[in-house]
């Protein structure tokens, strides 16, 4: 029996995505780590499927169209990694992938983006959408056009999509505000920090937090919700207005990225492991920060099984008519502090 990629990740005690960057060369692995799993691809005699059959040559091919934000080149590299694992698996179907990256919370690139697509005669359609009614009623659009349309890492609320694979963010927001009732001790004064009310996955981490205290009765007063569009300038501004102008707060709370601006307002004011913070996501520069003790909880979720899952579904669907079996696949929350972090993350 040949041996998988998956295999590989569980021997190595790595993920897929990292067994994906290693093997592949796409960075963001350290060379111990990448090294060790190079080994064991080696010794169990592991070759990716990347020949296409002669007879997939002469089908037309199946294009598939991914729209996908570009604001953390880690998290979202770590995506199309599942993505190319998954059309690597489906390479004797002939599926093509056009990938489109778009900064901010942008509706019109988005739409802009879907409309090229369509010229081209996309097959289906891979999207994490912004939160908005005309995407909405796009993608309401392109189903009835038969396209069929996936949405993972933000979902898109009564959109008709066919399914939805990602965080359930609802949820990630409850565990961020236990695991912060529990740091201060169920007494805090805070401000949250988000990217956009446009995303409907940043903003049920906001409501999962707030609900969840308000059920549990923990003792908090939220003096401010601001956005920060996920850039780290303005983060760092946002942040910086904030702890000068609430000198009591302890406790930060930030729903997407410019963790980086964050961390440098809390330096600038020496006010680091001063203030409780809570924050999303694993790139190597937030575990450090939880490793110093700057942040001191992160919640991660698998970007790489969002990628090759939402992929896998869509084929299946297209070339297999295999309908998904649930509206909604949620992967894994994972809470990292300082002591379970691994070495070489």
């Amino acid at each position: 029996m040949a041996i998988t990629s998956e295999q590989i990740a569980k021997l190595a005690n790595v993920s897929r995505g990292t067994v994906d960057r290693a093997l592949h060369n796409r960075g963001g692995v350290s060379p111990e780590v990448s090294a060790r799993i190079k080994k064991i691809a080696a010794e169990l005699g592991y070759t990716p499927n990347t020949a296409a059959s002669a007879l997939a040559r002469t089908k037309k091919r199946t294009t598939v169209g991914i729209i996908i934000p570009a604001n953390q080149n880690y998290f979202f590299d770590n995506m199309k990694s599942g993505l190319l694992l998954a059309q690597e698996e489906f390479s004797n179907y002939g599926i093509q992938l056009e990938i489109f990256q778009t900064y901010g919370f942008d509706e019109y690139n988005q739409l802009k983006y879907i409309e090229e697509l369509e010229k081209k005669g996309m097959n289906g359609l891979l999207i994490s959408p912004v939160n908005t009614e005309k995407l909405k009623n796009k993608i309401i659009q392109l189903t009835e056009n038969k396209i069929p349309v996936i949405t993972l890492n933000s979902d898109i609320e009564k959109s008709k999509r066919l399914c939805y694979v990602g965080h359930d963010y609802y949820q990630s927001g409850k565990t961020a505000e236990g695991m912060m009732a529990l740091i201060n001790n169920r007494k805090f004064k805070l401000a949250i920090i988000t990217g956009s009310t446009k995303s409907l996955s940043q903003s049920q981490r906001v409501e999962g937090f707030i609900n969840n205290a308000k059920k549990r009765s923990h003792d908090f007063d939220i003096v401010e919700i601001c956005e920060n569009n996920d850039d780290d300038i303005d983060s760092y501004l946002q942040t910086l207005r904030i702890l000068k102008e609430y000198k009591d707060l302890n406790a930060l709370y930030i729903t997407g990225s410019g963790i980086y601006g964050v961390v440098k307002a809390l330096k600038e004011l020496k006010l680091e492991r001063k203030i409780c913070v809570i924050t999303f996501g694993d790139l190597p520069r937030t575990l450090e920060y939880v490793i110093e003790d700057t942040i001191d909880a992160t919640i991660c979720q698998n970007v790489f099984d969002q990628g090759y899952v939402s992929a896998k579904l869509m084929f299946n669907y297209i070339i297999k008519n295999e309908y998904p079996n649930k509206d909604k696949y949620y992967t894994k929350i994972d809470i990292r502090i300082k002591e379970n972090i691994l070495p070489n993350y």
